[in-house]
């Protein structure tokens, strides 16, 4: 199931939900969403688990994520503490457990494939490559500027860009004929494409998936001075 078509089901079951709330005074909408909003993180983890790519951690952290906060929601007994208390120290995790096990695509070229992790500080890099990859990149309290503008994908070998943002921001400029796609988990943070939306005509692809915790991931084209 694309991510397009399960939001647009989440939000019609809470569309549905306030029908019948409003047709059905007994039943409390807002009572019921307050107490249960953490099924749609669990569901968004749990369709992100497993991915083109076989197993995915991001999507397991979110559905643990998102059961401690339905435990803590239903004020269950089995969670002695506040269940901020705990998320932060998983996202920490997450963050070392990122840097322990980097992903790999094989014997490739840095200048073809470039890993870039920054904590508490920022990277700029600007990649000419002829036969371009993609990129493993990694920002946590802090930012990376990637300028792809020099760079050149092979025709029908689309490179592949995955993202990890934590309390920070990654921007991507892209040259103009690329195409572009961007799909993974925005988590209290989210990413925004704006290149020009090309035909199926271009044969230099772009994907990109990303992994958003409270920040921000920009693919752009250069602004025009």
């Amino acid at each position: 199931m694309s991510q397009r078509r399960f939001y647009g089901i989440i939000i019609i079951l809470l569309g549905g939900l306030f029908l019948i709330s409003a047709l059905s005074p007994e039943i409390d909408a807002g009572e019921l969403i307050g107490r249960y909003w953490p099924v749609i993180i669990i569901a968004i983890g749990l369709s992100n688990i497993i991915g083109a790519n076989g197993f995915r951690l991001s999507g397991l952290i979110i559905t643990v994520v998102g059961i401690i906060f339905l435990l803590d929601t239903m004020d269950l007994a089995i969670l002695p503490f506040d269940a901020w208390e705990i998320i932060v120290p998983l996202i920490i995790i997450v963050i070392g457990l990122w840097l322990i096990f980097p992903k790999s695509r094989g014997n490739v070229n840095s200048k073809d494939y470039i890993k870039q992790a920054v904590a508490f500080s920022g990277a700029e890099i600007a990649c000419d490559s002829t036969n371009y990859k993609g990129a493993d990149l990694f920002a946590a309290f802090g930012g990376i500027d990637l300028d792809l503008r020099l760079a050149q994908i092979e025709e029908n070998q689309p490179a592949h860009i995955d993202v990890f943002v934590a309390f920070g921001g990654i921007d991507i400029i892209v040259p103009k004929d690329w195409k572009v796609t961007i799909t993974g988990i925005p988590l209290f943070g989210g990413w925004g494409n704006k290149t020009l939306k090309k035909t199926t005509e271009t044969k230099a692809e772009l994907n990109v998936n990303a992994f958003v915790m409270f920040g921000g991931l920009d693919v752009k084209h250069q602004e025009d001075d």
